[in-house]
């Protein structure tokens, strides 16, 4: 995507002059290829490294300050360029030097856009106040941009938002704002000693815009602020008094798919149980109920906890004799820790077996009479294959003792029938 950066100047007179660099993709462009194409179809062409940029046609506003409300900004002029693909382009518009210039004003083109010194500071203590929605799109979704590149830091977006949102009319915009403050910035942009502090300013900010809808006249706006506030609480009280009251004070009641949601956020803080958990599931018998267990089921307070790392192995004696830490695993939810405790490979699933290798054919005497049958290993009874089923992490093999030193002695049902499934799949088709 070509990237459009307006640099302002000031001229030799009262004049402004702006200049438009105009950075193109360094990323891929297709190349036909004649050779590769099919009667009555045309080769599109192969993905090759090649820069390259693409005409542009933008509207270009300019903004100054009010000077009735100093929070607000009014358009002076919204002028219409051409682009050319091969050049920048540089003129003068006229006028003194506005407070704030923005490329793509309209969002007539497919492109990322920058912003000058002067208009990022206009920006961070003005942007609520320009008039049209459409433009605070424009410059919300190039704020998110620079993020995404590395132009604009994590903490600055979260400032301007802090700032500017809860002033925020477009429901559209709160919402999009709201999610990509706290799944990207507050969950993966932030170094983990820098979460809380976002968790916290997100906070403030939905209860802001929770105060701001207290008399009812944006149902909408109030309802995406209370999802967010769920999602982003770092402490259980107000979300648990909420669950307790079946309501958020001043609306809305809490329906199910909001029960749901403030279970789940507290079972991430810990701050439930699985009886909470299970009464819920039979207050909602539902389709959706019965797949929100899954997401808010705590901890298991009478789980048996795992070993740290080194200490002795109370498993059978054929696992090592210390137990190693498991690879880092991402978590289901990106509120929710991400638990690094310690495995042990007695008590985690069994791999598939390997299909046992086939023994080559001995040759038979032409005289020889017919060889006596194999004696088959016995099939292990119904107690033994129950006993003996597969190990699961909270319940290793419980036909081995862990004082034992010997190991079971049956096969397992589970690894028997893996055995022959494999070596069926191995088999020749067209073998009788």
């Amino acid at each position: 995507m070509d990237t459009l950066v307006p640099e302002p100047r000031n001229g030799d007179n009262v004049y402004w002059h702006l200049d438009i660099a105009h950075h193109g993709d360094p990323g891929i462009r297709p190349a036909p290829d004649p050779d590769k194409s099919l009667p009555g179809m045309r080769h599109a062409g192969t993905m090759v490294s090649a820069g390259g940029k693409r005409p542009h046609r933008i509207a270009i506003g300019v903004y100054d300050h009010d000077l009735h409300d100093a929070a607000r900004l009014i358009l002076r002029d919204r002028i219409e360029v051409d682009l050319p693909a091969d050049r920048n382009v540089a003129f003068s518009p006229g006028g003194t030097r506005p407070a704030l210039v923005v490329l793509n004003d309209g969002d007539l083109t497919y492109a990322k856009i920058r912003f000058d010194a002067d208009s990022l500071d206009t920006l961070r203590t003005r942007l609520s106040g320009l008039p049209d929605a459409l433009t605070r799109a424009v410059v919300w979704n190039a704020l998110r941009d620079a993020v995404r590149d590395g132009d604009l830091p994590a903490g600055d977006f979260l400032d301007i938002a802090r700032t500017h949102l809860p002033r925020e009319t477009d429901l559209a915009l709160v919402q999009g704002v709201l999610a990509f403050a706290s799944v990207h910035i507050a969950d993966r942009y932030l170094t983990p000693g820098q979460r809380p502090t976002a968790l916290a300013t997100l906070t403030a900010l939905c209860r802001d815009l929770i105060r701001r809808t207290e008399d009812g006249d944006n149902p909408g706006l109030r309802l995406v602020a209370v999802r967010q506030f769920i999602e982003v609480a770092a402490h259980p009280d107000t979300i648990a008094a909420w669950l307790a009251d079946g309501t958020v004070p001043g609306g809305p009641e809490l329906d199910p798919e909001l029960r749901w949601r403030v279970l789940a956020r507290l079972a991430a803080l810990g701050a439930t149980d699985e009886t909470v958990i299970a009464a819920e599931l039979e207050r909602d018998p539902s389709a959706t109920g019965r797949r929100a267990p899954p997401a808010a089921a705590p901890p298991s307070p009478t789980r048996t906890p795992r070993p740290a790392p080194g200490t002795p192995c109370s498993a059978p004696t054929t696992c090592p004799t210390t137990c190693s830490p498991p690879p880092p695993r991402a978590s289901g939810s990106p509120n929710r820790p991400t638990s690094y405790a310690p495995t042990c490979p007695a008590t985690t699933r069994r791999p598939w077996p390997s299909p046992p290798a086939a023994a080559p054919p001995s040759p038979t005497p032409p005289d020889a009479g017919p060889s006596p049958s194999t004696p088959s290993t016995p099939r292990p009874s119904s107690s033994a294959r129950s006993a003996c089923a597969r190990p699961t992490p909270s319940r290793p093999c419980a036909a081995s003792s862990p004082t034992s030193s010997t190991t079971c002695a049956a096969p397992c049902a589970s690894s028997r029938r893996n055995t022959e499934h494999t070596a069926r799949r191995g088999r020749n088709p067209f073998e009788r």
